[in-house]
């Protein structure tokens, strides 16, 4: 038979004489035994289709999904998948990625992981430092186009509450190059094969971690990259990032005043394409991608966020 009865009862307490279909688990969670008639969530599949233009990529589009289940005193789910896939029509290539995240897995310990495929990754390098002149380049000229495989896995420790977490990384990276302007390589062989390895400390105290409205963030870690080719290519990356979220109340819908600055430096040898990049997807607007970079960056950015209207789902 299978074990739909489970009961739950604490290490060296439990006194009860299970059937032949009964599960006993063992939790000493202070809140494991806690009634909470609002804490009930229903397992979730959602459709997140990707479609997009940029003048790297150009148009692309592709399926997507993730699968969220739930589980028994499990915050804020007990395992997640997350899957997209899209195809760039100018880059002429696919982009897939694949990552999972298991609650408690051992004991206290999440365990998460990534899959990532990008074939090509298309992007302008128009040298290192802050005053290149982006008119000496030209779209299609200019790209740096290299295969990317990278295979992570991760092990966390969250706070009670969950806004605190340091996360071990371990992975695995194959950069491929196909083509590249003219920059000088610290390798004189152009495919590489990298171990990754990393520890990072994330802390989120706002009222929503998609929107914040009001609340700080933080981020730090330092992260290594090791060729397993060439002793010459091996750097450690040293990053920082804050963020307040500071509600203005003076005008009739929610306004929102989001201060963020961030710092990240390389330390030891790298390959250009591992630089340290200012891009328009992460650290500010209104520049393409990977648009500066350099050994040292660091950012600043100031935004007044106004919501209009709501949609509930």
């Amino acid at each position: 038979l299978r074990k739909y009865t489970k009961i739950y009862d604490q290490e060296g307490k439990s006194d009860v004489e299970l059937g032949s279909e009964a599960q006993l688990k063992i939790q000493d969670a202070e809140d494991a035994y806690v009634f909470d008639r609002k804490e009930f969530k229903y397992d979730a599949l959602i459709p997140i289709p990707s479609i997009g233009v940029n003048p790297d990529d150009g148009l692309y589009f592709g399926p997507g999904f993730r699968f969220v289940k739930q589980g028994f005193k499990k915050s804020p789910y007990k395992y997640m998948h997350d899957f997209n896939a899209n195809y760039a029509l100018r880059a002429e290539g696919f982009n897939i990625r694949y990552d999972c995240e298991y609650i408690d897995l051992f004991a206290n310990i999440d365990f998460g992981g990534r899959l990532e495929v990008n074939n090509p990754n298309v992007f302008q390098f128009y040298g290192l430092g802050n005053e290149t002149d982006p008119e000496e380049f030209s779209i299609g000229n200019s790209d740096v186009r290299l295969n990317n495989y990278e295979a992570e896995s991760r092990f966390s420790i969250s706070s009670d509450d969950l806004s605190s977490r340091l996360t071990l990384n371990l992975g695995y990276q194959i950069i491929e190059l196909e083509s590249i302007p003219n920059v000088k390589l610290f390798s004189e062989r152009e495919n590489q094969g990298f171990i990754v390895t990393g520890l990072n400390y994330t802390y989120y105290n706002t009222d929503n971690k998609v929107n914040p409205t009001k609340g700080i963030s933080f981020k730090a870690g330092i992260n290594n990259r090791r060729s397993t080719i060439n002793d010459e290519v091996s750097f450690a990356e040293l990053q920082t990032s804050i963020a307040f979220y500071i509600p203005i109340n003076y005008f009739k819908k929610k306004t929102t005043l989001a201060l963020r600055s961030g710092i990240s430096t390389l330390e030891g040898n790298y390959n250009f394409y591992q630089a340290n990049f200012l891009s328009g997807l992460n650290e500010f607007r209104g520049i393409t991608r990977n648009r500066f970079a350099g050994t040292t960056v660091s950012y600043n950015n100031a935004e007044i966020r106004k919501s209009f209207f709501k949609i509930k789902n």
